[in-house]
């Protein structure tokens, strides 16, 4: 049985953390992704253009999965987001 998910406008707040006085080695966050799948285009776009907006210039994405349409993005912390225009599927 697939999962039947719903669509919220609830503000939200997702936070990588680590602990108080741990290094993280440079390399192991490029391979930390987080990835948004948004199946509309234009939401995608619009998410797109608002990370831009807000000064955050798009990488080079460490996943290669083809003919995919995706923007990675990296926080000032290395960590890294991609937004993903295509539905998720498992």
């Amino acid at each position: 049985m697939k999962n039947k998910h719903r669509h919220t406008n609830i503000p939200n707040q997702l936070s990588f953390t680590h602990l108080h006085g741990i290094t993280l080695p440079s390399p192991l966050h490029h391979q930390i992704l987080l990835v948004f799948f948004l199946p509309r285009r234009q939401e995608w776009q619009k998410r797109v253009d608002m990370r831009a907006n807000a000064g955050y210039e798009a990488v080079q994405s460490n996943i290669n999965d083809g003919d995919a349409v995706r923007v990675t993005f990296q926080d000032p912390d290395i960590y890294r987001i991609a937004l993903q225009n295509r539905a998720w599927s498992a």
